[in-house]
């Protein structure tokens, strides 16, 4: 063999090696496409991408100890509010298995692949307590942050974006739950997030005090006036959960755990399970004219009965109805309130307050749950 030939061989040789490292992480991972109906205890997680070590999974328990084994001792009842609840979950990134130590812990385990167990895990349980699930992804793929919104927007009425989060500091971990803009923007997406921060807190162990003074954040603390693309796309109440740190090594370690996936999955399922429960508010426009708007409004809790349903239960101090301004402001419009039938009426005047096309209306009720939607189009 000449050395011709030797060289070719080498090249060859050297072609065949980089292919393999390339594509052993979509090999033994996720991209390949998965069944349509995949079960979180299916995905497996090979590290052996570019410069990542080999990561060492910890024992699973036993199925004595598995979390989801016996629902009958701890499902909660209030769960039978969730019935018929369309929720759309966003398990975080995915579909880059190949970049270079991209969204991995300090072994190479992948937050997209924690991020999808346990969204599954959690569409597991809202699906058993009667919820319309929507899932962004259900294998590891990657989609567009106004894809996912778009999904959302078009299949649900509530909203949750699973991640996990990283930090240069690996002793950092703490749970944080993040919403779109301020506080005015959707007050109802901060009633969800309170929920669901309290929830994880309570079941994984990772408050954010002292570090923080709360674990629910403004996502403009991140990006100034424009926060994260998959809330700002959203026209739904939606939160995102960073529920614990990658980055660190001992959680990275837990999130590798299938059972550690489930309690993280069953916080989160309480927290919704807490929010739905306390109800959601809504106001509905039954007629309007030159003179008056007529709402209707519902704590959100009338509908199921027993004693001390009625009236509705709303505060009347924190009703606000606004009117919007050709440049765009909001202005307060006077009304009147009259719980025992339910009914907000707005009241208009030709000189004072005159008719507008839009209203904002504001009603909480008595956990402080804030009405969806809350801007109304006045026919011409």
């Amino acid at each position: 063999m000449n050395w011709t030939q030797a060289l070719a061989r080498l090249f060859a040789l050297f072609g065949f090696i980089l292919i393999v490292w390339t594509t052993s992480d979509q090999i033994f991972n996720l991209a390949v496409p998965a069944p349509a109906s995949i079960h979180a205890k299916e995905i497996t997680q090979s590290v052996k991408g570019p410069n990542t070590p080999a990561l060492n999974i910890p024992s699973q328990p036993s199925e004595e100890d598995d979390l989801f084994a016996n629902f009958s001792s701890r499902w909660p009842a209030e769960a039978i509010y969730l019935e018929g609840v369309r929720i759309c979950i966003d398990p975080g990134h995915g579909g880059q298995a190949h970049r270079l130590n991209f969204k991995r812990g300090p072994t190479g385990f992948r937050e997209a692949v924690a991020n999808l167990r346990v969204s599954l895990f959690l569409r597991d349980l809202l699906q058993k307590a009667g919820a319309r699930v929507t899932l962004t992804r259900d294998r590891d793929v990657d989609l567009s942050l106004a894809k996912r919104a778009q999904i959302a927007n078009e299949t649900s009425e509530l909203f949750l974006s699973i991640h996990h989060n990283a930090s240069s500091n690996p002793s950092r971990n703490y749970t944080s739950v993040w919403y779109h803009a301020d506080l005015e923007h959707r007050p109802a997406a901060i009633d969800l997030g309170s929920h669901i921060l309290t929830s994880l807190i309570n079941h994984l162990g990772l408050s954010p005090t002292p570090l923080l003074s709360t674990g629910l954040l403004s996502d403009y603390l991140i990006y100034p006036g424009k926060g994260f693309g998959v809330l700002r796309h959203l026209r739904i109440p939606g939160v995102l959960s960073e529920s614990s740190f990658h980055s660190n090594p001992e959680e990275e370690k837990r999130l590798a755990n299938l059972q550690y996936n489930k309690r993280e999955a069953w916080g989160l399922f309480l927290g919704l399970v807490s929010y739905v429960a306390e109800g959601r508010p809504k106001a509905k426009l039954l007629r309007a004219d030159r003179k008056q708007a007529v709402f209707s409004i519902d704590d959100g809790l009338i509908a199921r009965g027993g004693w001390g349903s009625k009236p509705v239960r709303l505060f009347h101090s924190l009703t606000r109805v606004e009117s919007q301004r050709p440049d765009g402001t909001w202005i307060p419009t006077p009304f009147r309130i009259d719980l025992k039938t339910a009914r907000l009426i707005c009241l208009f005047s030709e000189d004072i307050h005159p008719r507008p096309n839009r209203l904002r209306i504001t009603i909480v009720n008595m956990h402080k749950h804030h009405n969806f939607p809350r801007i109304f189009e006045l026919d011409p």
